[in-house]
């Protein structure tokens, strides 16, 4: 609740600091500031509204904002273009992956090998088609390159060595939380927006090694590039989410990019009245106080503008 107080009246020609006339809430949205202890400390995590650099609209670098790891096109392709984004989003930006010639790569980095015990990787993406194999993130290696992608029959899944979990069949147009896990007993399984999705298998497979890390095709030939949207990338190395932590990630990009601002609301009211304010979570809340001016004795009514986070 916030406590309002009405201006009192100005006179013309007198100097004085004006109080306030009247109080808003407006359009705000939601916050980026999560820690990254809140959402199990992962190795990489990129961001497209951070240490993204674009030139004319086109990706050449997304660093990450743990280690610094840095990816850039590939060989003969180009970036994906930068979207500043759309109601879908709250207005945030996504990378665009045209299914043919853009990708990102990063050169081996141990941030990336997980080996075979734990791990996690959590993709925010958008397919805009579907019947056709595409790719999110993609480990080289000749003996055990490993595919995260979209399959023929829209399932997402693990083209791996051994055998692959596959989720239930996805739409397109559709935004999802994306997630590959693997546990300590080497069950690999496919979390779609938090939960649990189609089937699991028990694989030991070996990534241990030091390759290079795709976004948006894999590592070989030019077939399996993403035709679609990625938003942000969250990659545990030698850890599986728990189940809060996973609860956790997706309420946090849930909220960032899908939990719609508030309209503005204006509020007036006699001295020392009451405003009540709908409860928000994690977002933040443009508000401020409008206030009569006299200038030259023009009157006009001016705003201060003031953020507020509300976790």
């Amino acid at each position: 609740m916030i406590k309002y107080t009405k201006a009192q009246s100005i006179t013309k020609g007198t100097a004085y600091t004006p109080a306030f006339d009247a109080f808003y809430i407006g359009t705000g949205n939601v916050t980026d500031e999560t820690a990254s202890s809140a959402l199990g400390n992962p190795d990489v995590w990129l961001k497209p509204d951070k240490q993204l650099d674009a030139t004319l609209g086109i990706v050449t670098k997304w660093t990450d904002q743990i280690g610094d790891i840095e990816f850039t096109p590939n060989s003969g392709d180009v970036g994906p273009s930068k979207n500043d984004g759309d109601v879908s989003t709250n207005w945030l930006p996504y990378l665009t992956f045209n299914g043919s010639t853009t990708s990102l790569v990063a050169a081996e980095n141990r941030e990336f090998d997980q080996g075979t015990g734990e791990y996690s990787m959590v993709v925010l993406a958008r397919f805009d088609g579907t019947g056709s194999d595409e790719t999110l993130l993609a480990k080289d290696g000749a003996s055990s390159e490993w595919q995260l992608k979209k399959d023929t029959n829209n399932r997402i899944t693990v083209a791996q060595t051994g055998s692959d979990p596959r989720s239930a069949a996805l739409s397109a147009g559709t935004w999802y939380i994306i997630e590959w896990s693997q546990d300590d007993s080497d069950v690999h399984t496919i979390y779609i927006d938090g939960s649990a999705s189609g089937s699991t298998v028990s694989a030991a497979t070996d990534y241990d090694d030091d390759e290079k890390l795709f976004i948006g095709r894999k590592s070989g030939g030019t077939s399996h590039r993403l035709d679609g949207d990625i938003a942000e990338i969250l990659y545990y190395n030698d850890h599986e989410l728990t189940s809060l932590e996973r609860a956790s990630v997706v309420s946090y990009l849930q909220d960032k990019y899908f939990n719609q601002p508030i309209a503005r609301q204006d509020f007036t009211g006699v001295d020392g009245s009451d405003i009540v304010v709908t409860a928000q979570t994690n977002k933040i809340i443009e508000f401020g106080f409008t206030k009569a001016v006299n200038d030259s004795g023009l009157n006009y009514t001016a705003e201060d503008i003031i953020g507020l986070r509300i976790k």
